[in-house]
């Protein structure tokens, strides 16, 4: 795939959940056809809100109370994030703008697109300013091991869907969000430490 992506880029999935994603929308745009309006936006990998489950918190930062984070990838390729309560909001926007939408229309949602390096570093200052981090002490960085996922993926469901999804930290991309604004006006985007701190914070230091 291309380094930036917009909502025409061609779409050919070489994996089993890009070739179920196509279908979906497939059949949404026959659904359209049908007389159902239907709005699909495309976004990064999730990080923020109170929900879990993401690479973020059950991979990247899972072993950040002891001084470490899991990169899954090379840490000098771009990858594409979504800060959730800016596409909350953004989603908001959409819907309040849906007549001057198409029966079926899709949109990029642009959220954080940063090098594996630029989002370490970003955890280590949050981490710090919250204490989770002792001062002047270094994040370390772990790898993901994916040959063992891939070989455990033949018992374990889970392991095999992660490890599927490897190519998506071994190429480098992120989502234009030109059309969206053209829709929507400014597109929601909070600085990265702002949406660093509320997002550890929610993870590791309870109320």
């Amino acid at each position: 795939m291309p380094q930036t992506l917009v909502e025409t880029t061609p779409q050919q999935p070489t994996t089993r959940k890009g070739r179920i994603r196509v279908e979906i929308e497939e059949a949404m745009r026959d659904a359209a056809r049908a007389g159902l309006r239907c709005v699909i936006v495309r976004a990064g990998d999730f990080f923020g809100g109170p929900g879990r489950g993401s690479w973020f918190d059950r991979v990247i930062v899972k072993p950040l109370p002891k001084g470490k984070a899991v990169y899954p990838g090379r840490a000098d390729l771009v990858h594409a994030w979504a800060y959730l309560p800016d596409l909350a909001r953004a989603f908001v926007m959409i819907a309040e703008r849906r007549a001057a939408l198409s029966a079926f229309d899709t949109l990029h949602f642009p959220g954080h697109a940063l090098t594996g390096e630029e989002l370490l570093a970003g955890i280590a200052r949050s981490a710090r300013r919250l204490g989770l981090l002792g001062a002047g002490r270094e994040l370390q960085r772990g790898n993901l091991p994916w040959g063992w996922l891939r070989a455990g993926g033949l018992l374990i469901p889970m392991w095999r869907e992660l490890a599927e999804l490897r190519y998506l930290w071994e190429m480098p991309h992120r989502l234009s969000g030109e059309r969206l604004g053209k829709v929507i006006g400014a597109v929601p985007a909070t600085p990265l430490d702002e949406a660093m701190d509320a997002t550890l914070r929610t993870l590791f230091i309870r109320a």
